[in-house]
């Protein structure tokens, strides 16, 4: 018994030393639930002093001088135990919280960078790398900073200089700088970056973190909308529910010439012309309430006190309290109106009274400019249209400096010059009038333009030398007009020359046109009476379609009050109908059931029928309820499903009767345009009826599908079940008329009615073909968006 309990002891000390190794971290492998095991295994063997059957154990451990070392070795045993077990679950949690940062890392959308004490990259993300271009092991170790720049001054960033170095040296927190980096591929790209400082549990910094963002495209899209705004010819503006511009183009400055400054310092509403500012204030209370403008006009006063007329496409942005405009300058555009305006008020006199036509009210001044140069041009004489006392109509055309800026600046010279252009602008049926002028001789022609009998204008020509005249006798004119000689030498000899011969035939083709003119006005004056009597006629007729659209809108006014009392009424009669009608049904059902010993059969038919009546009644007020709700509802659009919607109804059908066998088909992809609320009735009530219908046919076929009518997509239910007569097809749609007797379909009559309103709510229409005992088919279509 002693050698056996010395090998036992010798074994146990072994035991507790391998233990010990193997708890402690001897071999790392061994999993915890091992380590248990093996303990509960040591405390049998070594906690023997606890159980009385294991007595000679403890004494043999008390003889070999075991006994202290055995008390101590079982509680350093456990605490070793526990202390690798915490060890263990710490380890563990560590590495899930350092997995779950780096999947957390992983998923940002935006870089990330943890610098060291060194401000050094040590670790980052994904989308860091697809940012700047470079892998995380790449820049890993090194200063990455020295390839940005600060994009407001455009300077290398220094190393000291780095957001991330700042928060690692001063522990400072850097938020939105702009940096500007050059990938290795090239690119540039603009980064919105942010730092902040990491510290230990001792508050000590050992790092940062670098956070930054893609923001190029964000740049990039805002410079091209400032170029746009600045670039462009039209004005741009954005202004305050206050009153005041907060930002202009420059076409602004350049079209009012006020500075932008200036325009933003005072109230929109001071630059408006007095008399638009009444409509500007209205329009810029419409636009505060949420409403947009289109080719709104008013008046800007400019800085040199001149007005002009703006067209202005306006919208509101409520949220922020801020209106964007775009503004043209149609001045020109107006001036062009109120000459047209003129032109045909003058135009519009009667026939007979051609007495206040002036030349520039029958002709596009602009035009007959053009001809004059043109005309100037090409035969090198001087040329200009005045009124019929001498007065330029169109600017001078090829003017000699002799003629234009010496002969006619004098008083005797100028007052010969316009006696000259009378005479020779004269009425003249024969041709051309040609003549030298009373100033210098010079050759001179011209020819008048009329309207019907009436002179209305000159075209003259000349200011050209004969090239067989003697110039001494010209020469001496600048003494009569007080002219220096020499002066006036020069002037001359600038002065064009050809012969007469060919000065006649220039004098023929202006003739010629001069008439063209003077038939063109009456053609002018001819046509405006015209477009002035259809105009009229038009006009009566607008007139007339507006009044008669007021009649109409009135009677459908009218029309729709009735119908809104009618459905008011039937609503209101249908709601409190059915509080009696209840009562009656529901005594008369306790009647039935409390007195049916005492009432014969006669009794008993009586009050069955009663209660079958009040039932139908209360069917009839349902009805006319659910139409009046679903007749009154506003219409809230939006695209329906209407195959989903009609399998949905017809497995409605199905669960209630699911004895019943019938063939259903529905064409898939239906879509429509319309109330889903309101379209499902329409769906219920046509398919209900299919359904009802063909109750006596096996086998019972529906089909919901679509078709082309004219050019019109229209859906239809079709069945083949009782059908209808043709001849009664008419009553279908009204309420309350069936054409089944009660014992043979039940119903109210009032669901066809339904449907009719509702598919008219929707702009829509709904007919049906039948015949008997061949079934029948309903179809519709709605209003297309």
């Amino acid at each position: 018994m002693s050698l056996i309990c010395v090998m036992t002891s010798i074994c146990d000390v072994a035991l507790i030393a391998a233990l010990v190794f193997m708890v402690r971290g001897g071999n790392r492998s061994f999993r915890r639930d091992t380590k248990i095991v093996l303990l509960g295994l040591v405390t049998v063997l070594f906690l023997p002093s606890f159980f009385d059957s294991f007595e000679w154990c403890w004494g043999v451990y008390r003889f070999i001088g075991f006994e202290d070392m055995v008390t101590i070795l079982g509680p350093v045993l456990w605490l070793s135990f526990f202390y690798s077990f915490l060890q263990e679950i710490s380890a563990k949690e560590l590495q899930a919280e350092e997995a779950l940062s780096r999947k957390v890392l992983d998923a940002l959308p935006v870089g990330v960078w943890i610098i060291d004490q060194d401000e050094r990259v040590v670790r980052g993300n994904p989308a860091s790398e697809r940012i700047v271009g470079e892998r995380v092991q790449d820049v890993t170790g090194t200063n990455i900073q020295s390839k940005w720049r600060r994009r407001s001054t455009g300077e290398v960033i220094e190393p000291g200089d780095w957001q991330a170095a700042r928060a690692v040296q001063e522990g400072k927190i850097s938020i939105d700088e702009e940096i500007e980096i050059e990938r290795v591929d090239g690119r540039h790209k603009i980064l919105l970056s942010s730092a902040v400082p990491i510290r230990d549990a001792g508050g000590r910094i050992s790092g940062a973190i670098n956070v930054f963002q893609d923001i190029t495209e964000i740049r990039q899209t805002q410079l091209l909308q400032t170029q746009l705004f600045e670039l462009s010819i039209d004005m741009l503006s954005v202004g305050g529910f206050d009153g005041y511009f907060k930002q202009l183009n420059p076409a602004w400055s350049k079209t009012l010439g006020w500075s932008n400054d200036e325009l933003m310092s005072k109230p929109w509403i001071e630059f408006i012309h007095p008399d638009d500012r009444d409509r500007t204030y209205e329009a810029s209370q419409r636009l505060i309430k949420g409403e947009g403008l289109l080719s709104f006009e008013n008046r800007y006063q400019c800085k040199d006190g001149s007005y002009r007329w703006l067209s202005c496409n306006s919208a509101p942005w409520v949220e922020d309290k801020l209106i964007f405009v775009v503004a043209r300058d149609i001045t020109d555009r107006k001036q062009i109106e109120k000459t047209m305006e003129e032109r045909l008020i003058a135009l519009t006199q009667p026939l007979g009274d051609v007495s206040t036509l002036r030349f520039e009210d029958l002709f596009s001044l602009e035009t007959i400019q053009a001809i004059q140069d043109a005309f100037a041009d090409a035969t090198g004489v001087a040329s200009i249209i005045t009124d019929t006392e001498g007065r330029p109509i169109t600017r001078p055309s090829n003017f000699t400096t002799l003629c234009g800026e010496i002969i006619r600046k004098t008083e005797k010279g100028y007052c010969n010059c316009v006696c000259s252009d009378a005479a020779i602008g004269r009425i003249n049926p024969h041709g051309p009038t040609m003549q030298p002028c009373l100033s210098a001789g010079l050759l001179n022609g011209g020819t008048g333009i009329s309207v019907g009998d009436r002179h209305i204008a000159n075209w003259l020509i000349g200011q050209v030398l004969d090239e067989d005249m003697d110039t001494s006798k010209i020469r001496h004119y600048a003494e009569e007009i007080g002219v220096e000689q020499e002066r006036f030498d020069q002037a001359l000899s600038q002065v064009p020359r050809m012969s007469k011969r060919q000065f006649e035939k220039i004098c023929r083709a202006l003739y010629l046109i001069a008439q063209q003119l003077s038939r063109l006005a009456i053609q002018n004056v001819q046509q405006a009476r015209d477009i002035t009597r259809r105009k009229k006629a038009e006009e009566e007729v607008r007139e007339l379609n507006a009044e008669l659209e007021k009649h109409v809108q009135n009677r459908t006014a009218d029309l729709e009050a009735i119908n809104k009392e009618l459905e008011a009424f039937s609503y209101s009669v249908s709601h409190d109908l059915r509080a009696p009608l209840r009562a009656i049904v529901g005594f008369s059902q306790v009647l039935a059931e409390d007195y049916e010993n005492k009432l014969d059969d006669q009794g008993k038919d009586i009050l069955r029928r009663v209660i079958n009546a009040g039932k139908g009644m209360e069917e009839l007020i349902e009805g006319l309820l659910t139409m009046a709700r679903l007749t009154r509802k506003e219409l809230n659009w939006s695209q329906v499903d209407l195959s989903m919607l009609a399998g949905t109804i017809v497995q409605e059908f199905q669960q209630r009767e699911p004895n019943r066998h019938v063939e259903v088909m529905i064409e898939p992809n239906l879509i429509a345009y319309g109330d889903r609320a309101l379209l499902r009735p329409v769906l219920e009530n046509l398919i209900g009826n299919a359904w009802k219908f063909t109750a006596g046919k096996d086998p019972a076929k529906i089909e919901f599908g679509s078709t082309q009518i004219e050019g019109q997509k229209v859906f239809y239910v079709r069945d083949n079940g009782a059908g209808f007569d043709m001849a009664y097809v008419d009553k279908l749609f009204k309420a309350f008329s069936r054409l089944h007797r009660q014992e043979e379909f039940a119903g109210t009559g009032i669901g066809l009615a339904t449907v009719q309103r509702i598919i008219h709510r929707h702009g829509g229409r709904v007919w049906a073909q039948g015949e008997v005992e061949k079934g029948a088919t309903f179809y519709f279509y709605l209003k297309t968006p």
